[in-house]
């Protein structure tokens, strides 16, 4: 289930990331977009939701291949100028952010996340249980000036 809704807010970052591409370019003030680099954008976080809602094996795999792609598009663009393959605008910033999406987005797909989630509750726990919360000392009480 976390690969699923990781790559549903891997979908929806690229989606909004391809719309903002539309209106402020370049995003952020530093990263080049063309027409084709935002419906990429699009494409991209579009199909990420589609194969979330299959499921958490279709998202694994899904991010897999993204994973793959931007990897290359990120290998590819530090060899190139200003364009990946002819087909749309990549600056520096871009090939860096490229080479961060892709090892993410290989993570959440080759990672059982599920598992570690649950290594993790169990190491907690496991802590929780060998170091019990402290508890203030007790206070005996105290009698009245008196004394009785």
């Amino acid at each position: 289930m976390m690969t699923k809704k990781l790559v549903m807010v891997i979908g929806v970052v690229f989606i909004l990331v391809g719309l903002l591409g539309f209106v402020n370019d370049p995003v952020l003030g530093l990263f080049d977009v063309d027409l084709v680099h935002n419906l990429i954008h699009l494409g991209s976080g579009i199909l990420a939701l589609v194969f979330a809602k299959k499921g958490d094996y279709a998202a694994r795999m899904y991010a897999r291949v993204l994973g793959v792609i931007y990897g290359l598009v990120a290998i590819i663009g530090l060899a190139s100028e200003d364009e990946i393959l002819g087909l749309f605008q990549a600056n520096s910033a871009d090939d860096w952010l490229h080479i961060v999406l892709a090892l993410v987005i290989l993570a959440v797909g080759f990672c059982d996340l599920d598992k570690m989630n649950k290594m993790m509750g169990d190491m907690a726990a496991k802590k929780q249980a060998s170091n019990p919360p402290s508890t203030p000392p007790s206070t005996p009480p105290t009698t009245p000036a008196g004394g009785v």
